[in-house]
């Protein structure tokens, strides 16, 4: 019994981990783009990146996956771009991202939100309130 309790122990701890980088994320930086990383048990990881403002998206390619380090790679065949991307889990909240090739770059991803619209109206109203007192 205690065997198969620590198996389910492991297998949810290895589980957990394999979760820690997906979720929405963004540099704070002067970066209008936001980075979805999702975990699809078929296809692995996919990395979408977009911009509302600049009305553009740019999709990674996953190479591999250590311990806490994923590495993706963005290719742009037009002018022959490439950047190799390394993704360094921190916390929960903070990815560490280092960009090598055509651009040398390193910094800080933070773990962005949603907001159901049923919550910010909640929200708004407690704002309200606060100002009325």
């Amino acid at each position: 019994m205690k065997k198969t309790i620590l198996a389910i122990a492991m297998l949810f701890s290895v589980v957990t981990n394999g979760q820690d980088f997906t979720g929405i994320w963004q540099d704070n930086g002067d970066t209008s783009y936001y980075i979805v990383i999702l975990n699809n048990y078929e296809e692995g990881y996919i990395f979408s990146n977009f911009s509302f403002i600049e009305q553009d998206t740019v999709q990674e390619k996953f190479i591999s996956k250590d311990e806490n380090i994923i590495t993706t790679v963005v290719h742009n065949s037009d002018n022959g771009w490439r950047v190799f991307i390394e993704y360094t889990y921190i916390d929960p909240n903070t990815i560490e991202v280092k960009y090598t090739g055509d651009i040398e770059r390193t910094g800080l991803l933070y773990k962005q939100k949603i907001v159901k619209k049923d919550e910010l109206v909640y929200a708004k109203k407690l704002k309200v309130q606060e100002k009325i007192i």
